[in-house]
C-alpha cells in the first residue's frame, strides 16, 4: 500500500481514505493508495510517477469527469473508491 504524505498539509491520519487506482489500457498493476485531506490529483499523479499533462484521473475513465490537477481529491472520493488513470490521447488526422 502506498501513502501520499500529507503531514505538512493536514496531519489527520484517522481521516485518510483508501482508493484503488487502476491504469486504463495498460498492463500496469492496480495500486492501493491512502489519500489524506489536502492531497490533490497532481500529488497523486506525481506519487504514481506520472508527470506532465499526459494523464488524467477520473472515477469512470472519462476525460469529461476528470478533475483539475490542483484540485483537492479528498472531498470528491469515498473511502474504498476506485479511480482510473488514463493517458491523454489526441486522435485525428494530421494534414
Amino acid at each position: 500500500m502506498a501513502l501520499i504524505n500529507t503531514n505538512d498539509i493536514h496531519p489527520t491520519p484517522m481521516n485518510d481514505k483508501r482508493a484503488l487506482v487502476k491504469f486504463a489500457g495498460t498492463g500496469r498493476e492496480a495500486k492501493e493508495v491512502i489519500i489524506g485531506p489536502g492531497s490533490t490529483y497532481g500529488d497523486l499523479l506525481n506519487f504514481l510517477n506520472l508527470y506532465g499533462d499526459d494523464y488524467y484521473i477520473s472515477k469512470d475513465g472519462s476525460p469529461t469527469t476528470a478533475l483539475r490537477k490542483n484540485q483537492v481529491i479528498y472531498p470528491h472520493i469515498e473511502d474504498g473508491e476506485t479511480l482510473y488513470v488514463t493517458a491523454n490521447v489526441d486522435a485525428g488526422i494530421i494534414l
